[in-house]
């Protein structure tokens, strides 16, 4: 039994200072929950849990540090050094990692791209304090090579050979476990708020992965999230595999669960009476047995698909119709099929398509409503923001794709990137909330407004090079 247990739980969601538009949404959800089921559940002791996360929630910031390098790595050190011969150390990072130049790396909020070794965490350097703790287990578990849905990611890398096999060290008393194996990325998604494996992780330590004695052992919690995870991303036509590998002896009990007591059997009836009695019951176990990625879906249909789309379209105009400026006019219009209105986004979407193996699904519907920002400002290019409703047999997609366009004056800029374009999953009930439709809406505004100034930035430069001349060789009048 351990005497002691320790936990180091990090979740990094700002990137800004590694590269622009890097960050993860998820992972300071991810954080806090597994903080908040080792001291609940599992009765971690405080004094020996810490919390790194950039952004915490109002409940967590008295207890949460920044998830810098140097912080990371004084914890680890100073718990590895704490921990006696029965202690437990248990390890968890959200975040994105990689392998660069040939060495395994865990990018922090503070991490340069330019010099990496000086400013992520060396997984060797974290492995060598670790290494020389008495701890009789070490429990490593990385939610990394993380995904955010929807957004194109330059850090978002797959697992790599050399990336996976400096993760999943070997030594006595350790146990490692990651999100994904080998060429694969760790998604997260918005439905669950969280990275898809640590959501089945605080799922299964909160019980769920319990024996028949309640019993929540490691063993147990690892094969209840790999089967969890890999249901849940064969539903999203996705390809993401947990992996684990360990040198422990004996069974690692982490959590203890009460066991409900089982109902008493009722007395004897007639056959008619127990047939009665078993109908109800028997479909309502299969209803609760039903997965919530896979619940409230059913056939859908051109009227629903039209519903649908009149809420985009009036949802859109609500909220983009209300975005005003003396220089940029903001206009909506309801375009038709999107082959029609833009031939590059509807092959990238075919594309998608593919890539997610949902093409035999596509019912030929994918209307679009048109937000286009105009300016009178030679500056400010013109943008086109166009989201288009596709319908599938028991879902739609809302398929969002912001355009800069250059107008004749910019010569030879090319913005960078041209376009921006995500995607979100729907199921027939969410598609007709209108509430739901205004998040993902507001979500997109926000993603418009910003890339639409960082285009503005470039454009801005562009101009003031080509001006610098003119200025030389004389005064510019306005």
């Amino acid at each position: 039994m351990n005497n002691k247990k320790f936990g180091i739980i990090i979740g990094v969601s700002d990137y800004t200072k590694v590269a622009p538009n890097q960050n993860l949404r998820f992972t300071i959800n991810d954080a806090e929950s597994l903080y908040s089921v080792l001291t609940e559940k599992a009765h971690f002791d405080p004094q020996h849990l810490q919390l790194l996360c950039d952004k915490p929630s109002e409940a967590f910031k008295k207890v949460a540090k920044e998830p810098s390098r140097s912080n990371i790595l004084s914890v680890v050190k100073q718990f590895a050094e704490q921990a006696a011969d029965d202690d437990l150390v248990v390890l968890f990072f959200a975040g994105h990692g990689a392998e660069l130049a040939g060495y395994p790396y865990l990018f922090t909020n503070d991490t340069r791209l330019n010099v990496i070794a000086e400013t992520a965490v060396d997984v060797s350097a974290l492995n060598g304090h670790l290494q020389k703790s008495k701890a009789r287990c070490v429990l490593r578990v990385f939610d990394a090579c993380r995904f955010s849905i929807g957004d194109a990611r330059l850090i978002s890398q797959p697992m790599s050979r050399g990336f996976a096999s400096a993760l999943l060290t070997a030594a006595k008393g350790w146990s490692t476990f990651c999100s994904c194996s080998t060429g694969e990325l760790a998604y997260e998604h918005p439905d669950l708020r969280h990275g898809v494996f640590s959501h089945f992780l605080c799922e299964g330590l909160s019980g769920e992965a319990a024996n028949e004695d309640g019993s929540v052992t490691w063993e147990r919690l690892i094969d209840y999230v790999k089967i969890s995870v890999g249901n849940f991303c064969k539903s999203q036509s996705w390809s993401q595999t947990p992996h684990s590998i360990s040198d422990l002896s004996g069974s690692l009990v982490l959590v203890t669960v009460p066991v409900p007591e089982k109902p008493a059997q009722p007395p004897a009836d007639s056959p008619l009476e127990r047939i009665q009695g078993h109908f109800k019951p028997a479909l309502d176990k299969q209803f609760a047995s039903i997965p919530e990625y896979v619940r409230d879906f059913h056939v859908s249909s051109e009227t629903e698909y039209a519903s649908a789309e009149q809420i985009l379209e009036e949802k859109s105009r609500e909220i983009f119709g209300g975005l005003a400026h003396p220089k940029v006019v903001v206009e909506i219009e309801k375009k038709g099929r999107l082959d029609s209105v833009d031939g590059g986004s509807w092959n990238e979407m075919l594309h998608a398509m593919l890539a997610a193996n949902v093409r035999k699904e596509f019912t030929n519907q994918a209307n679009t409503v048109e937000v286009r920002f105009l300016s009178s400002e030679l500056v400010i290019p013109t943008t086109f923001l166009r989201l288009t409703l596709v319908r599938f047999h028991f879902f739609y997609w809302l398929w969002c794709r912001h355009n800069c366009m250059k107008n004749p004056a910019h010569t030879d800029w090319q913005p960078a990137p041209p376009f921006l374009q995500r995607f979100f999953t729907l199921k027939p009930a969410a598609a007709l909330s209108p509430d739901k439709v205004q998040r993902l809406l507001v979500d997109n505004a926000q993603m418009a407004i910003e890339s639409l100034s960082n285009w503005c930035d470039q454009s801005r430069q562009h101009f003031e090079n080509r001006v610098e001349p003119l200025k030389k060789a004389a005064t510019l009048i306005s």
